[in-house]
């Protein structure tokens, strides 16, 4: 059992991985329902450091990844998706990683639909990485959720209330 004084990095660990696993599974059935085709998940490999015991002691990603989704549009455009599960009521230039910002804006410019799965308090909004370009989203201004899902795309907004998730 955790000390009352120190976090139980385990717990938060392990909620932090359930939560992103539901976030993952409610992405991919909203890009599906909005009739993207081949949905799947970029693979992450990692490196794990292991201490005495055997006991995993820090794990990094083998390399950085374009997106967390691939898909295809209907005709054969290609989807770049990068999703983000974030508490509170903005989303921050900071949420992305610089590679990530780079990967949306690339493959945006060669053709391919760019898009951002953003899941909060409030549920699920995706929306295209150049509209939030448009709306303003840059370093040291993040955008409102009601910003967000008022623009939301594909070809409507995708809102879903994780409280009345089955």
């Amino acid at each position: 059992m955790a000390s009352p004084t120190k976090p139980d990095w385990q717990a938060i660990g392990k909620k932090s991985a359930k939560d992103g696993e539901l976030t993952e599974k409610d992405v991919a059935a909203a890009l599906t329902a909005r009739g993207l085709l081949m949905v799947e998940r970029v693979e992450t490999g990692w490196k794990v450091l292991r201490g005495p015991g055997g006991r995993i002691t820090a794990a990094f990603p083998i390399k950085k990844v374009a997106g967390d989704f691939r898909a295809v549009l209907p005709g054969g455009r290609s989807v770049l998706v990068e999703s983000k599960l974030r508490k509170g009521e903005r989303l921050t230039w900071t949420d992305f990683q610089k590679h990530q910002h780079e990967a949306l804006i690339e493959h945006h410019t060669i053709g391919g639909l760019s898009l951002v799965a953003w899941t909060c308090d409030h549920g699920l909004v995706i929306i295209e990485y150049h509209r939030l370009l448009e709306l303003g989203f840059r370093p040291k201004h993040g955008l409102s959720w009601e910003e967000v899902s008022s623009c939301a795309t594909i070809p409507q907004p995708v809102v879903h209330d994780r409280d009345t998730a089955g």
